[in-house]
């Protein structure tokens, strides 16, 4: 947050967008797709979409966060859906966190 603060901070002169283009005008999603898409490559993870970051944050659940705090945090207004969609689809071991911050380390 003090990231986004601090960018905020230096572009509200110029813009009211936080992620601009170099002319400071609105992205087009399907540029702004193909260079998320053209960074994954170069990283090697070319199937790492921002969904996935969600699926990840779902696994908050093994840290001992309640429904409604992961929720929220996910964005949902009702914790039943962090809980059928997200949680409840997790199983195997708590090993799993640690491989998947072990595989992205270096992209996050």
């Amino acid at each position: 947050m003090d990231l986004l603060r601090r960018r905020y901070e230096r572009l509200k002169v110029d813009t009211a967008l936080l992620f601009p283009t170099a002319a400071l005008t609105l992205r087009d999603p399907s540029n702004t797709q193909r260079e998320l898409r053209d960074v994954r490559n170069s990283l090697g993870y070319p199937k790492l979409s921002t969904h996935s970051f969600r699926k990840a944050a779902a696994m908050l659940d093994r840290t001992g966060m309640s429904a409604t705090e992961i929720a929220a945090f996910l964005g949902h207004a009702n914790p039943s859906m962090a809980q059928d969609v997200y949680m409840n689809t997790l199983k195997g071991s708590a090993r799993t966190g640690a491989v998947m911050q072990d595989q992205l380390k270096g992209v996050i």
